[in-house]
C-alpha cells in the first residue's frame, strides 16, 4: 500500500514538472536582429469604415494601434517601411455583396474612380475597407482579413474585430509575402493554383511563413504570433523563426521596400 502511494506521489510530481516545462517552453522569448541604418519609406494607409459599425471611434483607436503594431513588426524585421495612418472615412456599403471584387467595385462607386486610381497610381498608398462583423461576406467567408493581390496591390479588406496583427499580415500580401509553404511539390502546386501566371515570378522561393517554439511569424495562420516576418535572423526561445531557402519573408519585404523608394 505504501509503495502504491509512493508511486502515485512520484507520478504526480512528474506530471507537475512536465506541465511546468510545457508552460515554460510556450512562453515566448523573442530575439530580433540589429538593423543597419536605412532611410525608411512611408506607406500611407487610408481607412474606409462601414457605416453599419456603431463603435466607429473605438474602431479608429484599434486601427491606430494596428498601424503601430505594423511598425513594430517591420522594425523587428529590419524592413525600412513606416506605416502611416493617413485618414479614416465613413462609407455606406451594400450588405448584398458576397465577393471581395464586388465589394471593391461598390467602394469604387461610392468614393469615385479618380480616388481609387490615385491609390493605384502610387505604390506608397494603400486603402483599407473595414466591414462590420455582421456583414454577410464576413460571416460567410469567416474571415478577419483578405486581399485580392492578383488584381490589386493596394487594397485590403478587414473585419471589424480583426486581430491586431492581421493588418500587417494583409499588407504583407501586397508585398508578396506568403503563408507557410510546404517543402514539396505541393507548395509549387499551391502557387500555380492561387497565383495568376503573370504574377508567379513575384512569389519568391523564400517567401514563406515559419513556426518557432509554438509561435508563428506574422504571415502564418498561428494564433500566437511572433511580431516579425519570417527570418533566420529572428528567434524564439533559441529556435530560428525562418529559413533562408523557403521562409524569409523579411527579405521579401525588404526587396518590396526598394520598389517603393
Amino acid at each position: 500500500m505504501k509503495k502504491t502511494k509512493r508511486n502515485a506521489t512520484l507520478i504526480s510530481i512528474i506530471i507537475v514538472i512536465l506541465i511546468m516545462m510545457s508552460q515554460r517552453s510556450t512562453k515566448p522569448k523573442f530575439d530580433f536582429p540589429e538593423c543597419e541604418e536605412e532611410i525608411s519609406v512611408n506607406s500611407n494607409i487610408t481607412f474606409y469604415i462601414d457605416d453599419n459599425i456603431s463603435n466607429g471611434r473605438e474602431l479608429i483607436g484599434r486601427l491606430q494601434e494596428a498601424v503601430k503594431m505594423s511598425n513594430t513588426i517591420l522594425s523587428n524585421s529590419c524592413i525600412p517601411i513606416t506605416r502611416v495612418f493617413k485618414e479614416s472615412n465613413s462609407v455606406s456599403i451594400s450588405h448584398d455583396i458576397m465577393s471581395i471584387s464586388a465589394m471593391h467595385s461598390d467602394l469604387k462607386q461610392t468614393i469615385g474612380s479618380s480616388k481609387i486610381n490615385s491609390f493605384l497610381d502610387d505604390p506608397k498608398e494603400q486603402y483599407v475597407l473595414v466591414l462590420s462583423d455582421n456583414h454577410p461576406l464576413i460571416i460567410e467567408e469567416e474571415i478577419s482579413g483578405m486581399t485580392m493581390v492578383n488584381l490589386n496591390d493596394s487594397f485590403v479588406l478587414l473585419a471589424e474585430s480583426f486581430p491586431i496583427t492581421v493588418l500587417e499580415h494583409e499588407l504583407g500580401h501586397l508585398g508578396w509575402a506568403m503563408h507557410e509553404r510546404p517543402k514539396s511539390e505541393s507548395g509549387n502546386f499551391w502557387i500555380i493554383e492561387q497565383v495568376f501566371a503573370e504574377n508567379r515570378s513575384k512569389v519568391k522561393p523564400y517567401s514563406g511563413a515559419f513556426h518557432c517554439s509554438n509561435y508563428g511569424t506574422v504571415m502564418s495562420y498561428s494564433e500566437k504570433v511572433v511580431p516579425a516576418y519570417s527570418s533566420p535572423h529572428v528567434s524564439n526561445n533559441g529556435e530560428p523563426c525562418g529559413n533562408e531557402e523557403y521562409a524569409d519573408n523579411a527579405r521579401v519585404m525588404r526587396e518590396y521596400a526598394k520598389t517603393l523608394q
